[in-house]
């Protein structure tokens, strides 16, 4: 199966597959994915500055879906994160 990936219209959110979603499973919007040709995914953490809400993925959410804080996540470095999950 040959993956491609999709970016959402609305909500800008990229998803991978063979298909793009409909609707969107992140913002629920219906006939909204483009396909993005030549598509490498980057990850990071992120982390809400209000609810310490943990992300992992290309880009944090907005708003946060914990707080519904906008603009509210900072990016971590791996080296941060068992310290901030307390491990």
């Amino acid at each position: 199966m040959d993956k491609k990936f999709f970016e959402c219209k609305v909500c800008g959110d990229i998803h991978q597959g063979k298909n793009g979603p409909n609707p969107c499973p992140t913002c629920g919007s219906k006939d909204s994915q483009n396909e993005i040709k030549g598509y490498t995914i980057v990850k990071k953490f992120s982390e809400c500055k209000v609810c310490q809400d943990f992300h992992w993925g290309e880009k944090a959410p907005n708003p946060c879906p914990t707080c519904m804080t906008k603009d509210s996540y900072v990016e971590i470095t791996k080296e941060e994160l068992p310290e901030k999950l307390g491990m």
